[in-house]
């Protein structure tokens, strides 16, 4: 081998080199990252534990305001108020997506499921309790409605 084709191979290991390291400078791997404002406050993470990878965000206040996750059972989104409060969870398990809407006080009030059989929306009052549900199956829909004391008003079909 002549000391040009020596040459010529030294500066294509070089430049392979280079490109190995170029593409290794765009690529961060961690288990966790956490994003601080400019006082130093946790505003976000993003991390990988046992049960899956998550974002959080935090508000200004150091209160979490939403998180989006993916574990075995599928993934969420969860949505919280200035309080702290869960407001909305959005999520997919083997059943089928689930979205619930909750008040201030963290109590329930509607929730939306949608099944094989096909959807249930529920409706529940200030006290989580369940109100009416419509369900809409293959063979027909029915609606069922209860009063404050959970005693069923009506029915149908």
């Amino acid at each position: 081998m002549t000391a040009e084709e020596r040459l010529e191979r030294l500066e294509r290991r070089v430049e392979a080199l280079e490109a190995q390291a170029q593409a290794a400078q765009q690529e961060v791997r961690a288990k966790r990252f956490v994003l601080e404002d400019e006082n130093g406050k946790l505003r976000a993470m993003l991390g990988v534990d046992k049960m899956g990878p998550a974002l959080i965000l935090w508000d200004e206040n150091g209160k979490p305001r939403a998180s989006l996750g993916a574990t075995k059972e599928g993934p969420g989104l969860g949505l919280r108020d200035e309080n702290g409060n869960h407001r909305i969870g959005l999520g997919v398990d083997e059943d089928g997506p689930v979205l619930t809407l909750r008040d201030e006080n963290g109590k329930l009030r509607a929730g939306l499921v949608v099944y094989k059989d096909g959807p249930v929306l529920g409706l529940h009052d200030e006290n989580g309790n369940p109100r009416a549900t419509l369900f809409v199956r293959k063979d027909g829909p029915s609606l069922t409605l209860w009063d404050e004391k959970g005693k069923l008003r009506w029915e149908a079909p």
